[in-house]
């Protein structure tokens, strides 16, 4: 399906990548051999080889999800076994840095694009408006980010 949005990426300025942190421990959709992490991972790495825009913004998302599974369920980092180094506490703030760490060190080694990553939980507003300021993406004051947030 890749090939029927691929092309949304010509003519842009920059890619807003969302992955959910909470993918950690599930599988796809259809295909239930693949982790959902990463096959995000894959995802974001291939978009690297499309040269119209100059920047990507990766936004981590579902914090509150992913600590939920975490520290609450005590569901570990390598529960699907594609994660070996990944840690083995129940550290939430030390298990988002090595998932954001995951994601940066796909990014190829030839690339020339401003890469910036945020952890969020979109569901918040006051947690999301730091994000859309600094895309610059923050409508006129008289519409409210929480428009963009629902449905």
């Amino acid at each position: 399906e890749r090939r029927k949005w691929c092309h949304a990426l010509f003519n842009t300025g920059v890619v807003v990548f969302v992955a959910a942190l909470s993918d950690y421990c599930q599988n796809l959709l259809g295909d239930e051999e693949e982790n959902a992490l990463a096959e995000s991972v894959r995802v974001f790495q291939q978009s690297f080889k499309y040269d119209s825009f100059s920047s990507v913004i990766l936004v981590l998302n579902k914090v509150d999800v992913f600590r939920y599974k975490l520290c609450e369920r005590k569901i570990p980092m390598n529960i699907s076994g594609k994660f070996p180094d990944a840690p083995q506490s129940f550290n939430a703030n030390e298990c988002i840095e090595w998932i954001r760490q995951y994601y940066l060190k796909h990014v190829p080694a030839h690339n020339e694009k401003q890469v910036l990553s945020y952890v969020v939980d979109a569901t918040k507003e006051s947690a999301i408006a730091p994000l859309l300021t600094a895309c610059d993406l923050l409508p006129p004051p008289v519409v409210r980010a929480q428009k963009f947030l629902t449905r």
